[in-house]
């Protein structure tokens, strides 16, 4: 999320001044030097043998899935409003008369609170509890893009991406807090393996039809989004209700 903070702003910086061609440049050093603090990580300690699931009592495939469906459901929004963004926003700023240094510092705007507030948003969690942040993230979320659909004014853009982001901050903190908890700890990467291939499948959902509606009507992706954030709120009532039956933690007394 800090290289998201940089990253539009500097790629539409040098895409002013030298040309595209130095943004795909600068983005191929970018990995390059990813990769190489990856290469640093300490390598992965020894496990115990691999037993059967069954035989130990824990989630297969298709049980982890249904624990994980809750949250999947919840945040199909947010995943495909990020695709649909992802595909369209630099084509709706530059709509509205933008430079791409400026379509850049609209995504920064956004990111910033992001960036900053992200741990904030995740304790609003564990004190108001996930149903009441999620609700707050997905209303948000339909709300602020009926906004952008009626908005044309470049300024005004940017400072709602900058309020949409200080309300639904905490959102995506509380889904993956949900996610450790609704599958035992042994199933951890099975479990965010699962969740990770549902996110990348919403995501190319969204920017096929982002890129497709907003080809059409540039107000349609934004209702889209709307739509869908409205589908995701109907499933919040199942959120917590899934627990793994071999981690059933003490509820608290008060």
């Amino acid at each position: 999320m800090g290289g998201f903070l940089i990253g539009p702003s500097l790629g539409g910086g040098l895409a002013v001044l030298f040309g595209f061609p130095v943004v795909f440049v600068s983005a191929m050093f970018a990995g390059l030097i990813g990769a190489a603090l990856l290469s640093r990580l300490p390598a992965r300690a020894e496990s115990e043998p691999e037993t059967d699931d069954e035989a130990r009592g824990e989630p297969i495939f298709g049980r982890l899935a249904l624990l994980l469906l809750p949250a999947m459901l919840v945040s199909l929004a947010w995943f495909y409003a990020s695709g649909v963004y992802n595909a369209m926003w630099v084509l709706y700023m530059t709509a509205l008369g933008s430079s791409p240094l400026v379509a850049g510092l609209s995504l920064t705007f956004y990111s910033l609170p992001v960036v900053l507030l992200s741990g904030a948003g995740g304790r609003l969690a564990d004190r108001y509890g996930i149903r009441a942040l999620t609700f707050a993230t997905l209303f948000g979320t339909g709300v602020f893009a009926l906004f952008y659909a009626l908005t044309r004014n470049i300024p005004l853009v940017m400072g709602l991406g900058f309020a949409e982001a200080l309300f639904t901050v905490g959102g995506m903190p509380a889904i993956y807090a949900e996610i450790s908890r609704a599958v035992p700890s042994s199933q951890q990467g099975r479990a965010q393996g699962i969740f990770g291939f549902f996110t990348i499948a919403v995501q190319a959902l969204g920017s096929l039809g982002g890129g497709f509606l907003f080809a059409y009507w540039i107000v349609a992706p934004f209702l889209s989004i709307a739509a869908v954030c409205l589908l995701g709120l109907a499933a919040i009532p199942w959120l917590g209700r899934r627990r793994p039956a071999t981690e059933v933690a003490a509820e608290p007394a008060c």
